[in-house]
């Protein structure tokens, strides 16, 4: 009973610096961008009770007044899908689940919040749209332009950004998921609780049926890539998240082979990382690539025994 009153009240501290993160953008609009942080501080919040009341009644008020008060740069949606996703992911934390699950769990969460808002946005208020905006800036330079090749590729180039807003949107619920993860685990360690276990970085391997959908897309693509149409931009969204994917995957090989034979990454091995992420971004996707159509080792255990 001790250990719960010590659990119940450290709830109600993160469930409250929650909501104070929820509430700040009232009064200073500049800190719309901590709201990343909303998620984590709900989930740990909630992972520190079996249910999580401290946390839900934190995503409520804080929901209430943002619909009562209405705060520039940040909408209601917005926090409401931070609510979900932070909830979702203390709630399969409290219930001891594994890594695998609480992610997906969270993933599942924020593609239905994230797609839904996305959708509502663009088909709703298309201002608000940041692709709709892009689409628009391209639209009128190329209006400036006399007809001809240059005036085609932005107009081209406008409906491709158009064309991929799924991409886009399962991209940020991508992100938002790894982050909301991953500052969960930061604080659940700081507290000193075991948060679910990962595998080490450079161990993470997608399939193999990624690296072939990659190839197929780019074949299918060489064939139709002059049409318009929903093929086409089916084609560019699962291009692009295919190409995510295996960037993903390229990470991960190139952090295996940098700490080849070491236990613990070397500060020079982390700036080598960061330079090459930096430098040549578009390098990793292909690094993936092989990586995954030949499973090159990633480690010395993975060499066969001679």
């Amino acid at each position: 009973m001790k250990a719960m009153r010590v659990g119940a009240f450290e709830s109600i501290v993160f469930a409250l610096i929650g909501l104070a993160l929820m509430l700040l953008p009232l009064w200073v609009p500049a800190t719309t961008g901590a709201m990343v942080l909303l998620p984590a501080l709900l989930a740990v919040s909630a992972r520190l009770q079996r249910w999580p009341y401290a946390a839900g009644a934190a995503a409520g008020v804080g929901l209430i007044l943002h619909f009562v008060f209405q705060p520039a740069g940040v909408s209601m949606g917005t926090v409401a899908v931070l609510d979900l996703c932070g909830l979702a992911l203390g709630t399969a934390l409290s219930r001891k689940a594994s890594a695998g699950v609480a992610l997906s769990i969270t993933a599942a969460v924020a593609v239905l919040g994230t797609v839904t808002l996305g959708v509502a946005v663009h088909l709703g208020t298309p201002a608000l749209d940041p692709l709709h905006q892009m689409a628009g800036v391209l639209r009128e330079q190329a209006t400036l332009l006399p007809a001809g090749t240059e005036a085609n590729v932005l107009l081209a180039a406008a409906e491709t950004l158009e064309a991929l807003l799924p991409a886009f949107l399962l991209t940020d619920a991508a992100v938002l998921t790894g982050v909301s993860f991953g500052l969960a685990y930061l604080l659940l360690r700081l507290l000193r609780l075991q948060p679910p276990r990962l595998p080490a970085f450079r161990l993470w391997r997608l399939p193999r049926s990624v690296a072939w959908i990659y190839l197929g897309v780019t074949l299918v693509t060489l064939f139709v890539g002059g049409t318009q149409g929903v093929l086409t931009a089916l084609l560019s969204n699962l291009s692009l998240l295919a190409g995510l994917a295996l960037a993903v995957d390229g990470s991960a090989a190139l952090w295996g082979w940098l700490q080849w034979g070491q236990a613990h990454p070397r500060p020079w091995r982390v700036v080598i990382f960061v330079l090459i992420l930096l430098a040549v971004p578009f390098f990793l996707p292909w690094m993936g690539l092989v990586d995954l159509l030949f499973r090159l080792p990633r480690v010395r255990e993975d060499l066969p025994p001679r």
